[in-house]
């Protein structure tokens, strides 16, 4: 008798959040030897309700016409973790299911990639603070928003990338992790994706229609304040019928549409010239650290770049 295969997933880009990584999935979704869910973010291993349901159902549910392809997400929550999901959980879970997996890792600048985040959070309508008040309070270890409790809101925290990886590096051979810059998506799209190809095994000639793929743009002002889900969905009765009775993946589609239509883009940019910048940093430089040693990849950002 002949043991059936595993269902497994072959790789999976963990992240970072805000780091570009909806234009990753644009530019590789539509590789014929590619096998992605319909919409980008389809999070298994963080979401306790999906993955009690198993990865042979989350396979089955989420990909169609798998055979003979290489099958993958693009999902940045695994380098966030989600409620009581964390990512050292994340990255656990992801080995005990798919311990071969080729992990593709998407980093930005981590100051940027924070502001970034905190824009998007103050858009839909959860943080009012400045983004000074928020950083302060993160680099203090209080991740909290002021009156909520549901946004993953630890700006500062989740651009540790030397600590957030640290994790996976135990469980995952060095070779199986792929780490990039948004700066090299940006200046070097097509060297990126053979790279990347060529990593998942498909054909490293395959190149999209067009490489100038430019998705999400940021904003930290909302088109109609009463449709960000700060407000909708803190009245009462819409709370209840959202959270309770409005399936997880039906959720996370209508958010995501909403989110990125409700978008006002806007000319706010990162002051570089405060305190709190320079004091972040130097909040960031160990770990800068910890991320070049190990991913054995040093970092293109002035601020750490060792002269």
């Amino acid at each position: 008798m002949t043991s059936q295969k595993k269902p497994t997933l072959d790789f999976i880009c963990i992240g970072a959040a805000k780091s570009a990584t909806t234009t990753l999935y644009e530019l590789i979704k539509d590789h014929p030897e590619v096998s992605l869910p319909s919409t980008k973010e389809a999070p298994f291993f963080s979401d306790d309700r999906v993955y009690g349901k198993g990865i042979d159902w989350y396979l089955k549910t989420y990909f169609t016409q798998t055979k003979g392809k290489k099958t993958g997400t693009v999902t940045p929550q695994y380098m966030i973790g989600e409620g009581s999901v964390s990512s050292d959980a994340v990255a656990e879970r992801i080995y005990k299911d798919s311990p071969n997996v080729k992990l593709i890792v998407l980093v930005r600048h981590p100051v940027k990639r924070a502001f970034s985040h905190y824009r998007m959070l103050k858009k839909r309508g959860y943080d009012s603070r400045s983004f000074e008040e928020a950083a302060e309070a993160n680099m203090k270890g209080d991740a909290q928003i002021p009156g909520y409790s549901e946004p993953d809101s630890d700006y500062v925290g989740f651009s540790r990338y030397g600590h957030i990886l640290a994790r996976y590096y135990e469980l995952f051979p060095k070779k199986n992790i792929l780490v990039f810059t948004t700066d090299e998506l940006q200046n070097s799209p097509e060297i990126l994706l053979k790279t990347f190809f060529k990593f998942i095994g498909v054909d490293d000639t395959y190149t999209p229609e067009t490489t100038e793929v430019v998705s999400r743009k940021g904003g930290s002002k909302p088109r109609v304040r009463f449709l960000t889900p700060g407000f909708i969905f803190q009245i009462p009765f819409v709370k209840t019928v959202w959270q309770n009775y409005t399936p997880q993946g039906i959720r996370r589609r209508i958010e995501y549409s909403l989110n990125l239509w409700n978008t006002s883009p806007d000319n706010e940019k990162l002051d570089t010239e405060t305190k709190t910048y320079e004091k972040l940093v130097d909040y960031f430089r160990p770990d800068i650290e910890l991320f070049e040693k190990l991913t054995g990849k040093k970092v293109p950002w002035k601020e750490w770049s060792k002269k």
